[in-house]
């Protein structure tokens, strides 16, 4: 394979292996630790400096963990492993008689306790020696050791069977407490000023408190509705509701600040401060002064989690597409890079040299070809299609409505009414007055040509169609259109007229199974059609590879050019801007990518160009993401687009 020359665009680090991971700092806030606990049972270590996962990390299933200083304990079924956060590959392990359901460690670090489902209590030294053992009449479901270590509390829970105890981590006695009625989801210790300790746990719609020697509960707090407790700290309590965030007096239960969102989704509480939020948007607020000290929206998909770091200083986000994003609460300035974490919808070559534009989900992004990360971004909330009118200025994008975005400033200048027909498919700009919204076809409903004012949204004229637009190019007066089965046709802009200008039939004679990807051409105006996807399994055909493409003129579609049978799966495949090179690109058996020039003409010999993965493309546990766009710009470059939003740029030599 050749050595070419090959750019990295795009953030290097800074995502996640699983979208649904819940995320927590570590205690020198210098790792973020995220554990997904539903399907895959996985926990990753992440680097804050770099925003990369660690080069080791724990190779097996994760129940739960615990963690403290730089030591971590895991537990899968019945077996318990201690490591440290630096080189997790490392550690010793014990099996337990056992599953293991409930773990903590001791503040000093010097204790372990675990429960265990056959309803046993074990403390365990850190060399995992076993120091003490109790029986409990139910499992232990939490355990919390006091702020000082003096003091362990374990809530058990089986069936309908509830149980909080004290154990004392000196005499090893155990006393109940009573008074909570239900189940209890959290337990927390608040330090009062007199250094005596106080429990805090929120059980439905009440939350209680065990001051130092009494027994039975104080209630504290009554709500209309379920409650999460989130921290205790600076003598506040803090709990979650459906739709607020509520501060109280941890010792009286008085209310101090109540803030109230549509819906919270997200919030953590750590050091004086909560971090809450519903969507795209996050807050932070100081839980003594109730000053607002951070408020952020989501660069891109809706919040999953939020962990703010335990000095105070710095909140991380995850969001559905496993990225990770870090504010600092004194500037509000991201450490996160300016980079999308989604795929490239489209790309668009700017007239500026070296420069292009893609849309990746809800952001696009403006690309040099000599800088790896982004120069501006743009949000375009919703966007399914763009379109750019350089001379003007302005970004049009369309999902949940029509709007347009100033290139100088970023900022939203145009929003038009929302109702336009079906779902978006192309948008073009015509003139200084005009656009032209494309909307797809389906079995049961027309696709629509609509001409539109930029200015007022007014509808100028709408034209319906019985094919689905896959690009659209504006040339001499009217519209080129390519048609997802290859057909293309020119609109009139000034008649609207939609004249039929090839009619091509897909290549289903060449062996590809008819439910094949849609044509891929360079632009309408230009006359190859590729087409490429599973061979079809007929079994009069002699079998080949896997995967075929064919190339045809369509102008001439009773020839085809290129027929070429492949025995990996293709994963993307386009033409080069001059139409003289097929581009191909598939997975190599070691688990990397092959991107594959083949010349149409001449007989030239293939150039086969091994692309190099990032570190964090390789995600934990995770196959390597898929390329998702080719796009030959006209210095003959390929760029070649990721599925985690990451873009390489290669020039084949």
């Amino acid at each position: 394979m050749t050595t070419p020359s090959v750019s990295v665009y795009g953030a290097s680090g800074w995502r996640l292996a699983n979208d649904r991971s819940q995320i927590f700092h570590s205690d020198d806030d210098r790792y973020l630790i995220s554990f997904e606990d539903r399907w895959r049972q996985r926990i990753e270590v992440i680097d804050l400096q770099t925003g990369l996962p660690l080069a080791a990390q724990y190779p097996g299933k994760v129940r739960a963990f615990a963690q403290r200083d730089n030591q971590l304990v895991i537990i899968n079924d019945n077996q318990l492993t201690l490591t440290c956060l630096s080189q997790l590959d490392q550690g010793h392990s014990v099996l337990l008689d056992t599953d293991t359901c409930a773990v903590a460690i001791s503040p000093d670090g010097s204790r372990i306790a675990v429960g265990l489902k056959n309803k046993q209590l074990l403390v365990l030294d850190n060399e995992l020696n076993q120091c003490h053992q109790s029986e409990l009449e139910v499992p232990a479901a939490l355990l919390r050791f006091s702020p000082d270590g003096s003091q362990l509390a374990i809530y058990a829970t089986q069936d309908k069977t509830q149980r909080l105890w004290l154990q004392d981590c000196d005499t090893n006695q155990l006393t109940q407490l009573k008074g909570s009625r239900g189940a209890i989801k959290a337990l927390c210790w608040a330090a009062e000023a007199d250094s005596a300790d106080t429990l805090v746990a929120a059980s439905g719609k009440v939350l209680y408190r065990w001051p130092a020697g009494v027994v039975k509960a104080v209630p504290l707090y009554k709500s209309d509705a379920d409650m999460t407790l989130l921290g205790v700290h600076s003598g506040r309590a803090v709990i979650k509701l459906a739709n607020d965030i509520v501060v109280l007096d941890a010792s009286a239960g008085d209310e101090v600040w109540r803030w109230q969102w549509d819906n919270v989704v997200v919030a953590s509480m750590t050091a004086g401060h909560v971090a809450y939020g519903e969507n795209r948007e996050l807050c932070v607020r100081d839980i003594v002064t109730g000053e607002q000290r951070l408020s952020v929206a989501s660069p891109d998909e809706w919040f999953q989690f939020v962990s703010l770091s335990h000095d105070g200083g710095s909140v991380c986000c995850s969001d559905w597409n496993h990225a990770l994003y870090r504010w600092q609460l004194a500037d509000g300035m991201a450490s996160h890079p300016l980079a999308p974490f989604s795929k490239a919808q489209q790309l668009i070559p700017l007239t500026a040299a070296g420069q292009w534009l893609t849309l990746n989900s809800n952001q696009a992004f403006v690309w040099q070809q000599d800088q790896p990360t982004a120069l501006q971004r743009y949000f375009v909330p919703g966007a399914d299609v763009i379109a750019l009118d350089e001379e003007a200025g302005e970004l049009w994008h369309c999902g949940f409505r029509l709007s347009c975005v100033s290139l100088a400033s970023g900022k939203r200048i145009k929003k038009l009414a929302t109702g336009l027909p079906g779902d978006a498919a192309c948008l073009c700009v015509i003139d200084t007055r005009r656009l032209l919204y494309i909307s797809a076809s389906g079995r049961r409903h027309y696709g629509h040509l609509v001409q539109l004012d930029r200015d007022s949204g007014e509808v100028l004229s709408d034209h319906k169609i019985d094919f689905t637009v896959i690009a659209a190019e504006l040339i001499d007066g009217a519209v080129l259109l390519q048609s997802r089965g290859g057909d293309r046709y020119r609109y009139d802009l000034a008649s609207h007229e939609v004249t039929p200008l090839s009619h091509y039939s897909m290549r289903y004679s060449c062996g590809l199974h008819p439910l094949h990807d849609p044509v891929v051409s360079v632009s309408p105006s230009h006359s190859l059609i590729l087409e490429y996807g599973d061979i079809d399994d007929a079994p009069s055909r002699q079998k080949g590879g896997n995967f075929m493409l064919a190339v045809t003129d369509a102008n001439h579609p009773e020839e085809t050019l290129l027929v070429k049978e492949y025995p990996l799966e293709i994963d993307c495949a386009a033409l080069s801007a001059d139409q003289s090179q097929v581009l191909t690109c598939h997975k190599t058996p070691q688990g990397g990518y092959c991107l594959t020039l083949t010349a149409l003409t001449g007989g030239a010999a293939e150039q086969h160009i091994e692309l190099p993965l990032q570190q964090d493309h390789l995600l934990l546990g995770n196959a390597a993401p898929k390329v998702t766009k080719l796009h030959s710009l006209a210095d003959q470059s390929v760029v070649v687009g990721f599925s985690d939003g990451q873009l390489l740029r290669v020039v084949p030599r």
